[in-house]
């Protein structure tokens, strides 16, 4: 049998929240009032978003909102807490069980931090080592260069045929030879093309950094060598693709995120050919805005996945940082965006896979460590020397030094002061 409420605990209760006596109380009753009036109104009136009575209906129902929550707090506060078991446990909590929660907390927040710059860093690592890289290659091609001009014998297909052979990982690579305003470009696959250009003021000393030429990143850099009287100009270009993305990717997923950039395709490109080819888009821009003069947004490139989870313990996160680049035409910097995703088993592996390496040479580097701290703990209380001085002992020819702190330091001997 359902059992009615009883009437005079009702009119108590409805007289408790219509006639409250505090001023809390009072001014939540208030504000809920004008709060259903003003939605009344705005219901009633078709009010749109944005007008000045939808602008006060908002203002008014979340002040009434936070009072009401204060409120609740307070009858919360005066229904739990009145007995001295419920105070006790309250107190507990905040001594034992609040320092945890913030510790793990601050734990787990200092983990994320450290996880995600340290993934990011792997990326843009592994990105700088490939930039290294075609420097190297690029400096040994100039040495190389530079002993045949001197020689007489440099030509673009004996230049060719030494840049295909320098190395097999740089296949996409443009490599360019310019002697003044001219020069010759050697494309991936071996083609040579003429060319007639004048190269920026960002390449006058030599660069070796990451590129934004027309919307595109690339891995560029610029060699000057002197041959007697001439002067030439090595020029190695790698555009940074899908694929090259992906030997940076295992740590999870890679994406570079260049800024956008206004791109004005009626003005000649930085190095134009005269004769254009469709593979010399490394210096030009893209066909499809040949013809036209607009903001081109920046190609964006991804590449690699995470992989699955090994634990539920093992959660998926993407982690963001900048990184500089510089402006071909106008060689100023700019900023990109790395974001990478990853888990905690696959940072896991790189970090102690990379330490599995070189773990002969960390445990050499402890072990020195530790016998030098216990070493230099040693010589410091037993000092010797030859010349005699006012407190020692002859042993063996030669003078043992007591020094009065060491002397002070050791514990006192019931013998101590006694001749043998």
């Amino acid at each position: 049998m359902i059992e009615l409420p009883n009437p005079t605990k009702v009119r108590l209760a409805l007289r408790r929240t219509l006639r409250p006596t505090s001023k809390l109380g009072k001014t939540t009753l208030w504000f809920g009032g004008l709060a259903a009036v003003l939605q009344l109104w705005r219901w009633i009136a078709h009010a749109q978003g944005g007008t000045m009575l939808s602008v006060w209906t908002a203002l008014i129902t979340y002040v009434f909102v936070f009072c009401l929550v204060l409120r609740g707090m307070r009858w919360t506060r005066q229904r739990l807490m009145w007995r001295l078991r419920n105070r006790l446990i309250v107190t507990y909590v905040f001594i034992g069980v609040i320092p945890i929660v913030l510790l793990i907390s601050m734990v787990l927040l200092a983990g994320y931090l450290f996880a995600g710059q340290f993934a990011t860093y792997i990326a843009l690592a592994d990105l700088d080592n490939e930039l290294q890289h075609l420097a190297a290659v690029n400096n040994a091609l100039a040495e190389q260069f530079r002993s045949l001009i001197v020689m007489g014998k440099l030509t673009p297909q004996l230049a060719a045929e030494i840049a295909s052979s320098s190395d097999d990982s740089l296949r996409q690579r443009t490599l360019t030879v310019i002697e003044g305003d001219k020069g010759f470009m050697i494309e991936p696959g071996g083609k040579i093309t003429e060319v007639q250009l004048k190269l920026p003021d960002t390449a006058k000393h030599g660069i070796n950094r990451f590129v934004m030429d027309r919307g595109r990143l690339h891995l560029r850099t610029v060699k000057r060598i002197e041959a007697g009287p001439r002067t030439i100009v090595i020029l190695s270009n790698l555009p940074i693709t899908t694929e090259l993305l992906q030997r940076a990717a295992h740590v999870g997923s890679v994406g570079l995120y260049p800024p956008d950039q206004d791109i004005h395709t009626d003005q000649p490109a930085p190095l134009s050919s005269q004769k254009k080819t469709e593979s010399a888009d490394s210096f030009a821009p893209p066909k499809s805005l040949a013809r036209k003069s607009a903001k081109s947004a920046a190609q964006d490139i991804e590449a690699g996945r995470v992989a699955p989870a090994a634990s539920r313990f093992d959660p998926e996160f993407r982690w963001w940082t900048p990184f500089n680049i510089v402006d071909w035409e106008s060689g100023k910097e700019v900023t990109g965006v790395i974001v990478v995703g990853t888990r905690p088993s696959m940072l896991y592996n790189v970090l102690f896979g990379n330490l599995n390496t070189k773990a002969g040479i960390f445990i050499q580097v402890l072990l020195v460590g530790i016998a030098l701290f216990f070493g230099g703990n040693r010589t410091d209380c037993a000092v010797y020397r030859r010349a005699p001085q006012s407190q020692h002992d002859q042993i063996g020819g030669r003078t043992l030094y007591r020094d009065p702190a060491c002397e002070s330091r050791r514990p006192e001997s019931p013998h101590r002061g006694e001749e043998p």
